[in-house]
């Protein structure tokens, strides 16, 4: 999983290909004829009988690559030897590919016609691919597999893959969440309460407490510092949004986005959050910064590898904006097929995906991430009890999910956000000021859109 680039889908009991052939191959037995005495009537019934009724499916082999590391890959193959132990004639390879790395690999596939089966990656890449013929569209192709899975998912997580157009390119792998930390120690000690902060007033003021408590630099920022993804949620918090409904105009510069990139702003101007990138958790574990944003990963372990602060701290939701929405991030992989992969390897890699999405393959995942000390969090609620964590910080992680976004699913997206991500650090390093970096955030996804 990219942790720059964070429940959850249900149940789906998958029929192998080789099953339903079995079961239309024994449908209409030759006994139902009432009259069998001609040798013609004898002869039918004993072709159903002949080996090729059930001879064994034409071997396939898929490749995957998946993007992120070797926990993610190990995931998948993980799945991969469940699925294949009950499907003999199919060989899956799953093979990572780093973060940094994997989009400029999977375009150059793409143009190629030539790699992975399948790929994991971030959540905008199926759009993108789907819409220049890189990766094929699922409910075309599959709408029996596509409709189980929309059923059961979340509908913000549907939202951030599937456009108003209805193509599903991709499906969610898994999901991440940004989320907000505090060290309940030093809450009780600074405000008399362990009470996290519920809107902006409520956050900001709670920042002035702990500054005025010596604590210069009160926020550590991890996932999301200094870029686009961190905007995010405060864009969806204030009631601004990238796109029109339609995505057929960009909507970045309105007084809704400006007050979102101003509240974000002041976190560096005023309470001096660092800009590192990806800063070591060491302030929030000392205790210099007792706020900590970073994504949902981190909870399953935390109390284990930083035993000094074994239960003085407690994940909470992002706070809420002038909508009144407590919006964060929602991250995580699709996984997709891509189009070039023969029809024969297309149709297995729609039943792994699909096995995905089944209690064995969501166990097998699940039961590989805890063996890392991680957490797997499918794109649906119904395998909340997955979660290796306790009851409290299960429903906790259960209700930030419900309030989080993806990334818009309009054409154009992916190839424009790096600009946003510019403007706001020039506006964070004072090279500009936010009018005018909103403007250019404008720009970059007009210059994007529909390409």
């Amino acid at each position: 999983m990219e942790k720059r680039f964070y429940l959850l889908l249900v149940l789906v009991l998958v029929l192998s290909l080789a099953g339903c052939q079995q079961v239309v191959a024994t449908e209409a037995p030759a006994t139902e004829e009432p009259v069998i005495e001609e040798p013609e009537a004898t002869e039918e019934p004993e072709a159903t009988e002949e080996p090729e009724a059930t001879e064994e499916a034409e071997s396939v082999s898929l490749l995957i690559w998946v993007t992120g590391g070797e926990t993610d890959g190990g995931m998948v193959q993980a799945a991969a030897d469940a699925y294949t132990a009950e499907h003999h004639n199919v060989t899956i390879s799953a093979e990572v590919v780093p973060w940094s790395d994997a989009h400029t690999k999977v375009l150059a596939a793409a143009a190629a016609g030539s790699g992975p089966d399948v790929i994991t990656g971030g959540m905008s890449w199926g759009l993108e691919l789907g819409q220049n013929d890189g990766m094929i569209d699922l409910n075309a192709q599959y709408p029996d597999i596509v409709k189980d899975i929309q059923e059961h998912t979340m509908p913000n997580i549907w939202e951030a893959i599937v456009p108003a157009t209805g193509e599903v390119y991709a499906v969610q792998h898994y999901a991440t969440v940004n989320m907000m930390y505090y060290r309940t120690d030093i809450l009780e000690e600074v405000t008399g309460s362990t009470d996290t902060p519920t809107t902006w007033e409520e956050f900001t003021d709670l920042l002035d407490q702990l500054q005025a408590a010596g604590y210069d630099a009160p926020l550590l920022w991890r996932w999301g510092n200094t870029d686009w993804m961190g905007y995010h949620g405060f864009l969806y918090q204030a009631g601004g949004t990238y796109y029109s409904p339609d995505c057929s105009e960009v909507t970045l510069n309105t007084p809704e986005a400006a007050q979102a990139l101003d509240f974000m702003l002041e976190l560096y101007s005023k309470y001096n959050t660092p800009t590192d990138a990806w800063p070591d958790q060491v302030a929030f574990v000392n205790g210099d910064a007792p706020v900590m944003i970073d994504g949902n990963w981190i909870i399953p372990d935390f109390d284990l590898t930083r035993p000094e602060i074994a239960g003085l701290w407690t994940p909470a939701n992002m706070p809420a904006g002038p909508s009144g929405k407590s919006v964060t991030f929602l991250g995580g992989n699709i996984i997709g097929i891509m189009s070039y992969t023969p029809q024969a390897s297309q149709d297995v890699a729609a039943d792994f995906i699909h096995y995905l999405y089944s209690q064995e393959g969501v166990e097998a995942q699940a039961n590989y991430i805890a063996s890392q000390n991680g957490i797997f969090i499918p794109p649906y609620d119904g395998f909340v009890d997955y979660i290796p964590v306790n009851d409290e910080l299960k429903a906790s992680v259960v209700d930030i999910l419900a309030t989080a976004y993806g990334p818009p699913s309009c054409p154009g997206f992916e190839a424009g956000n790096p600009g946003i991500t510019k403007a706001i650090q020039e506006a964070i390093f004072g090279e500009i000021d936010a009018e005018t970096a909103l403007e250019k955030m404008q720009a970059a996804l007009e210059e994007t859109l529909n390409q």
